[in-house]
């Protein structure tokens, strides 16, 4: 198996938490009940695109990789820890910057999609909350603990398998009768917890960070192409996670 460094495309992603604990009583959000996280920033550097600004040197295995902003995306929770906004910025020269809003009542979630040169929406949607408060959307499925199993999408029928709180397996079919045509298995460090979920509406998350992800194609039923991610993390002094990057084997 030839191992590759694919930096060029596969980012190193900062983590920005704040939250509402105090230095006395600081823990992980997720692992103290009373810490609401109330921003999560997420900030992708690559060293893909002639156009970035490429401020740092990243040191991977003995490589100096210079990297610059490709993207962030800004993560803003209300007191019941539900997403309330998420703003995108882009760092390439494009215009795609963005913000949506997320307005809840009993029975739905309203989002609202704005381009930042518009102070009016271009997109609103209302989305259905089924009683565990998930989007009750008509081709997903939920377990009892409210992660999502099944998704019968226009790509081809997706499921999910849940082991002790984390997904290890997905399983894509062209269709429900159909051979297998994509498999992904998840490997995680049962010792550190998850980042934040920051779109809980959609279904729960893995309890732990992935450390490993190993993706397959098939044809017909035959194995044609493996692709496997390794995944490394840097902690802060509380046990938050500050940076993650991936290396990519073929």
């Amino acid at each position: 198996m030839k191992t590759s460094f694919r930096l060029a495309l596969l980012p190193a992603i900062l983590f920005i938490l704040l939250d509402a604990c105090t230095l006395q009583d600081h823990q992980p959000p997720g692992q103290n009940p009373d810490c609401n996280l109330l921003t999560m920033t997420l900030v992708t550097k690559t060293s893909f695109g002639p156009r970035l600004q490429k401020d740092e040197i990243l040191e991977v295995d003995g490589q100096q990789i210079p990297i610059g902003k490709e993207r962030s995306y800004e993560y803003t929770f209300d007191e019941q820890n539900r997403l309330v906004q998420r703003q995108y910025l882009t760092y390439t020269g494009s215009s795609a910057n963005q913000r949506i809003t997320y307005e809840y009542d009993a029975n739905s979630v309203t989002t609202k999609q704005y381009n930042y040169a518009s102070p009016q929406p271009d997109l609103v949607e209302r989305l259905p909350l089924n009683e565990q408060g998930l989007w009750a959307k008509e081709d997903f499925t939920y377990d009892a603990d409210g992660f999502l199993v099944q998704d019968a999408n226009v790509y081809g029928p997706t499921s999910y398998t849940v082991v002790e709180g984390n997904i290890t397996r997905m399983e894509r079919r062209s269709g429900p009768d159909e051979p297998v045509t994509e498999v992904v298995t998840y490997e995680y460090d049962l010792s550190k917890p998850n980042l934040p979920n920051s779109e809980p509406y959609r279904g729960k998350i893995s309890r732990n960070l992935r450390t490993k992800q190993t993706f397959q194609l098939y044809d017909n039923g035959k194995l044609t192409v493996t692709y496997v991610y390794n995944f490394k993390y840097l902690f802060d002094q509380a046990g938050r996670v500050t940076r993650s990057y991936y290396s990519f084997d073929s």
